[in-house]
């Protein structure tokens, strides 16, 4: 059985390297598609972290403008009190 050539591979050889390089790009690609999940979840989850930081803000704006409004109501009754007392003497 002489070969030609000593580093040629043999059929089986060759099946084995193709059945290696196949598995290996499959796992290859099973990896980048489970990074891309992962990246595609981590990106929705920013996103609504965004979303929910946004209305936060928005609802503190809301609560500090409602204090400022209840704060000028409580100094106009204040004041209202003040001018009731002083004008019913």
């Amino acid at each position: 059985m002489g070969r030609g050539n000593p580093h040629e591979l043999n059929a089986q050889e060759q099946g084995f390297v193709a059945a290696s390089k196949d598995l290996a790009e499959r796992e290859a690609a099973e990896r980048e598609a489970q990074r891309l999940r992962e990246l595609e979840a981590a990106q929705k989850l920013a996103e609504a972290e965004r979303q929910r930081a946004e209305e936060q803000a928005r609802a503190a704006t809301k609560l500090r403008q409602r204090a400022v409004y209840l704060s000028l109501a409580l100094g106009a009754a204040a004041v209202l009190l003040l001018a009731a007392v002083l004008l019913g003497n």
